[in-house]
C-alpha cells in the first residue's frame, strides 16, 4: 500500500521533534525541583550559612565563601543528569549538575553558580562548584524554544496557506480567477 505524503508532513514532523526537544530540556529541571539531590542541597544550604559540613565539603564551602562571601539567595534555573558505564575497566560514573542564579554578599550582580556532584562506582562522591555563563544557561532553553516557535509558525502558515488555495472548493469546469 502506497501512502501519499502531503506537503504538511515536514512541518508536523518538525513540530513533534521540537516539542520533544523542549520536553527533554525542561524535564530534568522539574525532576530536580521535585526530587532534589541531597548532596547538592546540603552544599547550597552550607553556602547560605544554614548548615555546617565536614571534610571536603567544608573545605569547598570555605573556599567559595572566602572569595565571594556568603550566598544570599539562589534560584535554580537548570539541571543536567548523566550516567556513563565503561566496559573495558568496569566503572559507572553518575553526574548531577544543577545551575543557580545566585547572589553573593561580595558581588553586586548575580552570577550563575554551577554545583556538580560526581559519583564513581556508587562509592566515591565529589562535589564541586563553578561559575557558569549567562549565555550558556540561556542557550539551554533558547535553542529548543526557538525551534518550537519556528515549527509552530511553519505549521500554522502551511495550514492557512492550504485553506486559502484549495482547488477542490471550485466545482468542475469553473476557472479560478487570475491575479
Amino acid at each position: 500500500m502506497f501512502t501519499r505524503r502531503s506537503s504538511r508532513t515536514a512541518p508536523i514532523l518538525f513540530l513533534v521533534l521540537s516539542s520533544l526537544w523542549v520536553a527533554a530540556t525542561i524535564f530534568p529541571l522539574f525532576y530536580s525541583l521535585l526530587f532534589p539531590n541531597l548532596d547538592i542541597e546540603h552544599a547550597v544550604r552550607a553556602l547560605e550559612g544554614w548548615e555546617t559540613l565536614s571534610g571536603d565539603m567544608a573545605h569547598l564551602v570555605q573556599q567559595v565563601t572566602s572569595s565571594v562571601g556568603r550566598l544570599k539567595r539562589a534560584i535554580q534555573i537548570a539541571a543536567y543528569f548523566s550516567a556513563e558505564y565503561k566496559v573495558r575497566a568496569p566503572r559507572t560514573t553518575k553526574t548531577a549538575q544543577v545551575s543557580y542564579l545566585a547572589w553573593f554578599e561580595e558581588r553586586p550582580k548575580p552570577t550563575i553558580l554551577v554545583v556538580t556532584r560526581t559519583e564513581v562506582d556508587d562509592s566515591s562522591v565529589s562535589v564541586r562548584t563553578d561559575e557558569g555563563s549567562l549565555l550558556g544557561a540561556l542557550r539551554v532553553y533558547l535553542l529548543p524554544a526557538a525551534a518550537l516557535a519556528f515549527s509552530v509558525y511553519w505549521f500554522r502558515r502551511k495550514r492557512s496557506f492550504e485553506s486559502k488555495i484549495d482547488p477542490s472548493d471550485h466545482g468542475p469546469g469553473v476557472e479560478m480567477p487570475k491575479g
